[in-house]
């Protein structure tokens, strides 16, 4: 008969795991650097409390993310080559947490757009081996297999209507933080910020606190669609009057970072929503009123002038995009000159801004030192079949929202998870949401009730 006082349970098991390994990376960086032994310290107090609710753990990382990415110039540990900041090393905490969470309690049913998900996972795997192993190469590969657990978990907090709401009115008002911040560097009360040249002038960008201007587009994509659910599903006339004013407030915020891709964005989310609804005159209206205010009042027009210009009298593809299409067309003579295994499995990871500045990079413009675009990225650190396995892993997701709705919460959000991934994909054209972790983390999590479940309740 086997003593009951010895047997450990599943959950005991994960607590005396996670202890281990914390205990032996504290110890070992207690001897080496120890700031980074009191970031492992304040990391093994968050892990002890994600241990013992899972749920509220998902739930406060993503509400409170927008805050935590603005730690981006706070302290870092050097790890080979690179440095590992907080962003970083919460990353690396959530995986530990989160993978051994779900391969011993959760342990969900193994769907379809997990299956490619997972062969896109193991195509990073093979182009980080077979590339130049450094710290930013194996940061790069973190980031990746990081947002996995989120498409398993995430149906916690997404999974239904309450949940939902309330996730969505707190991350409505962390987002006031970064909007504060970059209202005051709007102002010209704070001298920091990221600057441009728009027709040869230097003009300020808000970032919202953070490193660049599109960091707040990565909680736009999310917080535009996530306002519309909330009116739609929420009764009360105070909330509403929060979210129409937080709406606004967005495509203001928008203006100030000048970034054409997300002013686009914005914009046509606005209108998709209705379009989706089947309110097509309201769609068409959506788009008219912003795209005025837009051409007008912020003046967003000399931002797509000089690109217009250069496509309609010169049919110039390499200038447009401010030179983007010269680093596309460089992108893929990159992608050719390679050997048959690097065309299939990619150069590695980071080879597309390490390898590419040596070899090609041939525009007038040395900034332009990474793809800026996601595609592209994926196709040369990847190969074609992580371009292959990455696309097949987006139909599926498309194809796991349900086709009818039991209800209208299911039906408006079947509606928000599309806006979220079509916008995904948008981004994906000028940037690189997929390597920048964050919007690749609530696309997964939005998706979870379909890819877990049915559908959400």
């Amino acid at each position: 008969m086997i003593n009951k006082s010895l047997v450990i349970s599943d959950q005991n098991l994960i607590s005396y795991t996670i202890a281990f390994l914390f205990a032996l990376i504290f110890a070992c960086s207690l001897l080496f650097n120890p700031l980074s032994a009191l970031i492992l310290m304040l990391a093994s107090a968050l892990v002890m409390w994600a241990y013992l609710d899972i749920k509220s753990f998902i739930f406060v990382l993503l509400v409170f993310k927008p805050l935590i990415d603005l730690t981006w110039n706070g302290p870092s540990i050097q790890i080979m080559d690179s440095e590992l900041n907080i962003q970083g090393a919460l990353a690396v905490i959530t995986l530990i947490i989160l993978g051994i969470y779900i391969l011993i309690i959760d342990r969900p049913k193994i769907s379809s757009p997990l299956v490619w998900l997972f062969a896109f996972v193991g195509v990073n795997c093979i182009s980080l081996l077979s590339g130049t192993l450094n710290g930013i190469a194996l940061k790069d590969f973190l980031r990746v297999i990081s947002a996995v657990p989120f498409l398993i978990v995430g149906r916690h907090i997404f999974g239904n209507r309450q949940k939902v709401i309330r996730f969505g009115l707190i991350f409505l008002t962390i987002l006031l933080v970064p909007y504060t911040i970059a209202i005051v560097q709007k102002l010209g009360y704070i001298g920091w910020g990221y600057q441009t040249y728009i027709e040869g002038q230097a003009t300020f960008r808000a970032t919202g606190g953070y490193m660049h201007p599109f960091d707040i587009y990565k909680y736009v994509f999310l917080a535009v669609p996530l306002i519309f659910l909330i009116l739609s599903e929420h009764k009360s006339f105070k909330i509403k009057i929060f979210g129409v004013l937080n709406l606004f407030l967005t495509g203001v915020i928008i203006s100030f970072t000048l970034l054409r891709m997300a002013i686009f964005s914005f914009i046509f989310q606005n209108s998709l929503w209705f379009w989706l609804k089947k309110r097509f005159l309201i769609g068409i209206i959506v788009i008219l009123i912003p795209v005025v205010l837009s051409f007008t009042i912020f003046n967003v027009g000399t931002l797509f002038k000089e690109h217009i210009e250069v496509l309609l009298e010169k049919g110039d593809m390499v200038n447009i995009f401010n030179w983007r299409g010269a680093t596309w067309m460089a992108y893929m003579d990159f992608y050719r000159s390679g050997s048959v295994f690097q065309q299939l499995f990619g150069y590695g990871l980071y080879s597309d801004t390490k390898e590419y500045q040596h070899k090609y990079l041939y525009t007038e413009k040395p900034s332009l030192n990474d793809a800026h675009n996601d595609y592209l990225r994926i196709l040369v650190e990847n190969g074609i079949l992580g371009l292959l396995c990455y696309f097949i892993f987006i139909i599926k997701l498309f194809f796991s929202i349900p086709r009818e709705s039991d209800t209208s919460f299911s039906y408006n959000y079947s509606i928000f998870a599309k806006i979220v991934l079509i916008t995904f994909l948008i981004m994906g054209i000028t940037v690189r949401p997929t390597e920048e972790v964050t919007s690749f983390w609530y696309l997964l999590a939005v998706f979870s009730p379909f890819v877990i479940k049915s559908s959400p309740q």
